[in-house]
Order: C-alpha cells, then sequence, then structure tokens
C-alpha cells in the first residue's frame, strides 16, 4: 500500500500533536524512555507486523493513550482527527475515577464487545506492555507483580482474539518469551552451609537450596539455625543454659548464609541464634527426633 501525500500528512500531525501531549511523561520501566515511544511502538506493530492498513487504526493507536493519560478530551480527538478516530479511541480508553482494580476487571469483561479495530490496537498495547513488563520492568515491581500482569493481560487477550491472526501468534510469542524472562530474570538467593567447625572452608561448605525472594532464603535459613541449635542442645550436658548453648553452636553448629544479600539487608546466623538460644533452652528436649535429624543430616 503506498501513503497518499494526505495520509503521510495526516500520520505526522498524529505523532506531532501525541509526542505534544506526552511531552513530560516517562514510561514506568528502569529506563525511563519517552512516553511517545510507547503508541509509536504500538502503531508500528500494527501496521508492519500484523498487516493493519487501516489508516484510522493507526491513528487511534498513535493517539489510544493521549484521553486517558493526558487533559486530552475527545471532542479534541473528533475536532482534530474525526469521528472514526474519536470512536476508536474512546473504546480502548478506561474510565480514569475508577479504582484500579475495577478498571482491570472492565478491561476483561468489554474486550469480547470491541470493535475489530480497537481489538487490534488493544492487543498491540498489550504486546508492548508485556514485552515492556519482562525486559525492561519499573524497578520496584516484585517478581510476582510481574507474574500477575501478565496473567491479567492473558485474560484480556483472551475477549480480542479473532481480530488479526499475524497479532494473536506474535501476542502468544512474546507473552512465551516473556514468561520465560521473568522466570530466568528472577532473582534467585541461594542459602549456603558453613559448619562452624570448618569455618571459611568452601570445601565442606553445601547448598541448601535456591529461592525465588530473599525473605523466602532467610526464613529456610533460621530453620537450619533452629535445628542446630536443638541438636547442640540434645548433646550439652546443661541443655537449660543458653550461654552454653550458645558456644557450642559458635563452635560445631551450621552456619548458614544467603547470597546474594540485597543491599541494605543483612542475615547472620550468629546474631538470630544468640536470640534464639533463651528460646529453645525453654523448650522440652526431645532427643530422639534430634537424633534422627541428625541421622538424615549425615545422610
Amino acid at each position: 500500500m503506498n501513503l497518499k501525500q494526505e495520509d503521510l500528512s495526516l500520520l505526522l500531525k498524529t505523532v506531532k500533536f501525541s509526542a505534544d501531549k506526552h511531552k513530560t511523561q516517562r514510561r514506568k520501566g528502569a529506563e525511563g524512555s519517552p512516553y511517545i515511544n510507547h503508541p509509536i511502538d504500538v502503531a508500528e506493530t500494527l501496521w508492519n507486523l500484523s498487516g493493519v492498513r487501516d489508516l484510522s487504526v493507526i491513528v487511534a493507536a498513535i493517539l489510544h493513550d493521549t484521553v486517558e493519560d493526558t487533559d486530552t478530551t475527545l471532542s479534541e480527538i473528533e475536532e482534530y482527527f474525526g469521528p472514526v478516530v474519536r470512536s476508536l479511541v474512546q473504546e480502548v480508553t478506561d474510565d480514569k475515577t475508577l479504582p484500579k482494580p475495577e478498571r482491570k476487571r472492565l478491561q476483561i469483561e468489554h474486550a469480547p464487545q470491541l470493535s475489530t479495530g480497537a481489538k487490534q490496537i488493544k492487543l498491540s498495547d498489550k504486546i508492548s506492555n508485556i514485552n515492556d513488563v519482562a525486559f525492561t520492568p519499573p524497578a520496584h515491581w516484585s517478581h510476582q507483580r510481574k507474574v500477575d500482569y501478565l496473567t491479567w493481560a492473558d485474560s484480556v487477550a483472551s475477549g480480542l482474539r479473532g481480530c488479526n491472526k499475524p497479532m494473536e501468534e506474535l501476542f502468544d510469542k512474546t507473552m512465551s518469551q516473556a514468561r520465560l524472562q521473568i522466570e530466568n530474570g528472577c532473582p534467585k538467593y541461594r542459602v549456603m552451609i558453613d559448619d562452624n567447625f570448618h569455618y571459611m572452608d568452601e570445601d565442606e561448605r553445601c547448598d541448601s537450596g535456591t529461592f525465588k525472594t530473599y525473605e523466602e532464603a532467610v526464613s529456610a535459613a533460621k530453620e537450619i539455625v533452629d535445628r542446630s541449635l536443638r541438636w547442640e542442645r540434645g548433646q550439652s550436658k546443661n541443655p537449660d543454659d543458653p550461654d552454653e548453648l550458645y558456644e557450642r553452636y559458635t563452635d560445631f553448629g551450621d552456619d548458614p548464609f544467603v547470597t546474594p544479600q540485597p543491599e541494605g539487608k543483612h542475615f547472620s546466623a550468629w546474631g538470630y541464634a544468640e536470640q534464639r538460644c533463651h528460646e529453645i533452652c525453654l523448650e522440652p528436649v526431645e532427643t530422639a527426633n534430634l537424633d534422627n535429624w541428625a541421622q538424615e543430616s549425615k545422610d
């Protein structure tokens, strides 16, 4: 399809309008890229990767966030770009007066009811967004928040199917890549164990597991310390003496640590053990269970 001069003029006018409206905005990703990159990406996917040749859809794609995220009005869209573009933009615009969970629910509910053009814009928008969430996410987004976003986007996309086969295939491919990236790119925290008798001898160090979150890793490390303290207490002639228990632990107990350590956080097995000695010395001594645990540890 060869663009006529007036069509090219309309596209340039649209890009300038959208760029002016979004000029002070940045994307939420860690890179903080100019917001205008997003609507251009949505339009480019429609044209080059999905074969959409309806100029009104391309124009509406470039404008799709102007009403929702700037001071642009639907009347302004109609004045500059006509009623067809206005209608498309209106279809893909959330009501920002509603709470975010409700807006997200309505996107799922309304997706099957959209016009073909609006479905195409919405699906291209989701492709762009899941790419950003997976590969350039906001720095503060947790692993679970990324997973939740992909799950929600997939639910919206389910109601958009049937509007453009190449774009649906692209969505599925992008979603698979995004899920793989989020899983592989998720910070992994390992719990390693030194035993205090061979302190810092890496040949005696063992890997006690990998965890998705630092908090899960710390919880596992604390369980190791607790088991070690109970074992040492079971071997002590003075099982109710917390000072002796702590001394035995620092001499012979398992000393787990978490790697990597996030900035501003530090788990100290010795510090935790010192705190727990008094509490554990108040527990009944269950030698049989401790013996079983010791045998399992050796195995």
